[in-house]
C-alpha cells in the first residue's frame, strides 16, 4: 500500500506506520504487525510441535507395549526437543525493504525482531516501544543516507539484542561504545536526535539492568 501523497509504501496490516518488512502473501508490515505476525508463527509452530510430541510419545508407548507382549522390538519414534520462546527460534519468511534502508539484511531484521520480542516479554515493554519509534523514525530518515540508515538499525538491533538479555549477561562496555556511536550518527538527522535524546537515559538504565 503505497500513500499517495508522500509516496511511502505504509503498513498493509495497520495502514498508518512505515512498512519495513515483507512477509508471506506479499504483506508489507511494519515493525509492529511484524512483530505481532511473528508472535502468531511462533505460537502456531509451538502448538505443532507439541502435537507432534505428544503423538510420539503414545506411539513409542504402544511400541513397548507390544515389544512386551510379541517379544519383538518395535520402532520407536524420536520425540523433539521443546521449542523455546528464546532468540534461538529463526523468523518466518521476513524480507527487508531494502529500498529504504540499503544495507541491512535479513539477519539483522531477524535479530531485532527477536530481541523487541523477548524485551516485551521480560516486562520492559515501554523501552521495546519507544525503540520501536526510533527505529521507524530512523527508516523514514530523508537526512541520513541509505548507508546510515542501514547502520543506525543496526547498531539498534545490537542495543535491542543486550537489552534482552538477562543483567548480569549484559555487556556494558560493548553498549557504551555503540550508544555513543548512536549518539553521533542520530545527530545528523534533527527528528531522530531529539526521538534519541528523549529515550537514551532509558535505554542506558533498562541496557545497564
Amino acid at each position: 500500500m503505497t500513500n499517495s501523497s508522500s509516496g511511502r509504501t505504509i503498513c498493509t496490516q495497520c495502514g498508518s506506520a512505515p512498512a519495513m518488512f515483507g512477509v508471506g502473501g506479499g504483506h508489507q508490515l511494519c515493525l509492529a504487525c511484524t512483530e505481532r505476525y511473528e508472535a502468531v508463527q511462533l505460537s502456531e509452530s509451538m502448538r505443532q510441535h507439541a502435537d507432534f510430541a505428544r503423538t510420539a510419545a503414545l506411539h513409542n508407548q504402544v511400541a513397548e507395549s507390544l515389544e512386551h507382549t510379541m517379544g519383538v522390538p518395535v520402532a520407536r519414534v524420536q520425540i523433539p526437543q521443546s521449542l523455546s520462546r528464546g532468540g534461538n527460534v529463526v523468523t518466518h519468511n521476513i524480507s527487508v525493504n531494502n529500498s529504504v534502508v540499503g544495507a541491512i539484511n535479513s539477519g539483522t531484521a531477524q535479530r531485532l525482531i527477536v530481541s523487541l520480542r523477548e524485551i516485551k516479554q521480560g516486562g520492559a515493554g515501554a523501552a521495546a516501544e519507544q525503540m520501536e519509534r526510533l527505529l521507524e523514525t530512523v527508516y523514514e530518515a530523508q537526512d541520513l543516507s541509505k548507508e546510515q540508515r542501514a547502520e543506525a538499525i543496526e547498531l539498534l538491533s545490537a542495543i535491542a539484542e543486550q537489552m534482552a538479555r538477562p543483567a548480569d549477561d549484559r555487556q556494558p562496555a560493548m553498549i557504551k561504545v555503540v550508544i555513543e556511536k548512536l549518539d553521533d550518527l542520530l545527530s545528523l538527522s534533527a527528528k531522530c536526535a531529539s526521538i534519541w535524546s528523549a529515550i537514551c537515559a532509558t535505554l542506558k538504565m533498562v541496557s545497564a539492568g
